[in-house]
């Protein structure tokens, strides 16, 4: 009775690691997508850029290279890129994810990435 009580408590426990690793790779995925593009976002600051139509070209193809999950056929709603009175071209990427753990555990994630030059 005590090696099938040790069996089981054994077997809970390796359950238990899958199934946090499994979790920690599901909601650790879109924190990993938004700290690969925003690295390399911050990268096309120290580029110069004559127009702005330019610099938008340079963000979506980024975007799209790091597999940031928008919509590139409705763009505009997480894509806004403008230039200021000094002249400096400001873009802001945002976008949404949802992850649910199997109904467990529902979180939606909003980030935000700014990039200016």
């Amino acid at each position: 009775m005590k090696k099938l009580f040790e069996n089981l408590v054994f077997i809970l426990m390796v359950a238990g690691f899958v199934v946090s690793i499994h979790a920690g790779i599901k909601y650790g995925k879109p924190q990993y997508v938004h700290w690969v593009f925003n690295s390399n976002a911050k990268e096309l600051e120290r580029i110069s850029y004559n127009e702005l139509a330019q610099f938008k070209e340079k963000i979506i193809s980024r975007m799209k290279e790091d597999n940031v999950p928008v919509d590139f056929e409705k763009l505009d709603n997480n894509l806004k890129i403008y230039t200021d009175r000094q002249g400096i071209m400001h873009a802001e990427v945002t976008w949404s994810v949802h992850v649910d753990y199997y109904g467990f555990y529902p979180k939606d994630f909003n980030f935000k990435v700014e990039v200016s030059r």
